[in-house]
């Protein structure tokens, strides 16, 4: 009896044997990607929050984690002036930041922030900064090196000081705090000394008195304090601010392309609206928050604002102008940027 169970044992290994060299190897776990993300918005900021890291998480989610996406806020990894080219040579995969931060690369980018153009909102402004992107191949030039997630525009800002601004009268000769570009000719032409202080340099600038007013949107005074350094706040157009967000292009165009379609899918006119939603909302929300700190809100009587705008009209043309001669579709650009800002305005 013993025999015979030795005996089948050596059966069944010998069958066993073949068997096992067919049967197939474990598969390999699939290689994880792994991206960094640079950016100067701060970890609590709603921007970083409700839209970005939701949108990274997403395309680790559709990628099965394929894709793993490491943020680096606060300009904790690349300072903000030098994440654009970061991004296009490679030193961080993924990134964002205001066009203002690379100056002359995204002028024609910067067109929805022209004063004069009628530039309302932030969800105005984004949505015609996106259509103006996708309609002029020279706008899309000039993030060469990237794969463009979105652009968005931050709100209009307000002319920031401690004496009441209510005529033209009162702006002469003050030293404003304002973006450099058609913003710096729009306040010339007001009567003001436009002066560039970098960001966070505007407190210390207004409490030792340097400059007598700054330039800025209602969702940056709050997170800065602003409100402790200033009391009002002039409601005049001055146009917005570009930003964009990509990725650099070579590593994208490495990616397997159901990555590729994944971030396809979650980035472009989707993502753009969704920034636009939520920076109209955020703008809002701001300019409660201000009033509540005791910032006091000006607005322009019709006849004066009016005036503010007659004033500032030639900026729009001189820009366009500055543009034809160099080569550049300026004046189309300003048209479609008018036509955009009315088309969203009445919607």
């Amino acid at each position: 009896m013993k025999r015979k169970l030795v005996f089948l044992g050596l059966i069944l290994t010998l069958v066993a044997l073949p068997l096992a060299a067919c049967a197939k190897p474990a598969p390999a776990p699939a290689e994880v990607i792994e991206l960094k993300y640079a950016t100067d918005e701060t970890p609590r900021h709603e921007r970083y929050t409700k839209v970005v890291i939701p949108f990274q998480r997403e395309i680790e989610a559709r990628t099965n984690h394929r894709l793993r996406i490491t943020s680096f806020p606060a300009e904790s990894l690349i300072a903000a002036d030098d994440t654009f080219d970061s991004v296009v040579t490679g030193v961080v995969e993924m990134g964002d930041a205001n066009t203002l931060y690379t100056p002359g690369r995204f002028q024609l980018t910067e067109a929805t922030g022209i004063p004069g153009l009628g530039f309302a909102d932030p969800y105005i402004g984004t949505m015609t900064g996106w259509d103006l992107y996708k309609k002029f191949p020279e706008v899309q030039a000039e993030s060469a090196g990237i794969k463009l997630f979105w652009l968005w525009s931050l709100p209009a800002p307000y002319i920031y000081s401690n004496k009441p601004i209510k005529t033209m009268a009162d702006l002469k000769g003050m030293k404003i705090r304002s973006y450099p570009g058609p913003c710096f000719d729009a306040m010339k032409l007001l009567g003001a000394v436009p002066v560039d202080v970098s960001w966070p340099d505007i407190y210390e600038a207004m409490e030792r008195k340097t400059i007598d007013a700054f330039i800025a949107n209602m969702v940056g005074i709050v997170p800065m304090r602003f409100y402790e350094v200033c009391t009002y706040a002039t409601n005049f157009n001055l146009g917005g601010m570009a930003n964009w967000g990509g990725m650099n292009l070579d590593v994208y165009n490495g990616l397997p392309k159901d990555i590729q379609k994944v971030i396809d899918e979650v980035t472009g006119d989707v993502l753009v609206e969704e920034f636009a939603t939520m920076l109209k909302d955020y703008d809002d929300r701001m300019e409660a928050e201000a009033a509540r700190q005791g910032v006091q809100k000006i607005t322009l009587d019709p006849a004066e604002h009016e005036r503010w705008t007659q004033t500032i009209q030639p900026v729009p043309s001189k820009w366009a102008a500055d543009m034809e001669a160099k080569g550049l579709p300026g004046t189309e650009i300003v048209k479609f940027v008018r036509e955009r800002f009315d088309h969203y305005g009445g919607k």
